[in-house]
């Protein structure tokens, strides 16, 4: 860190050391970096571009980022948008679609997920489906025929349809 520290400052750049952290990943023990009589901070996650990268390499905290971030986009267009009598359900599927699943599923297509976590995804994806539609869970409704009312796929295949897009 400290040529590369020179290097910067040889072409004029500043190293911000309060913004700098130092993950690390497969190491029996913690490294200790500084820069300038200054230690970096130890992190064991970080925000990148709107991802969330941990040190264990487990996709947990992003995929709790996800639900999170997609909730609160839910929650912000329910008087606007879910609530709006004179919007259409084809209009409502696409603000779903464009706000919702895209928040939710940002950055997806380099994920290498597990049977649960997919599950966790896809139990968000029919419980926001029920809100817009005004489905309840008395009403007993499958979420097969939740997503059929809604004209989309499950989040298995819409995971399916992003990776395969990527590559």
């Amino acid at each position: 860190m400290g040529r590369l520290a020179h290097a910067c400052r040889e072409f004029g750049l500043n190293i911000s050391l309060k913004k700098t952290e130092v993950m690390s990943q497969g190491t029996g023990s913690h490294p200790s970096i500084h820069i300038r009589d200054y230690d970096l901070n130890l992190v064991s996650q970080f925000q990148y571009l709107g991802s969330t990268f941990s040190s264990n390499l487990s996709l947990e905290p992003e995929i709790s980022a996800r639900i999170a971030k997609a909730a609160g986009a839910m929650s912000k267009l329910q008087k606007r948008v879910w609530d709006n009598k004179n919007l259409t359900n084809n209009t409502n599927m696409q603000v779903y679609r464009a706000c919702v699943l895209s928040t939710l599923l940002y950055s997806s297509e380099a994920w290498t997920t597990y049977a649960t976590q997919e599950k966790r995804l896809n139990s968000f994806h029919p419980r926001c489906l029920r809100r817009i539609l005004g489905i309840r869970r008395q009403d007993l409704v499958p979420n097969t025929e939740v997503l059929e009312r809604a004209g989309l796929p499950s989040i298995f295949v819409l995971l399916a349809q992003r990776r395969l897009r990527w590559l």
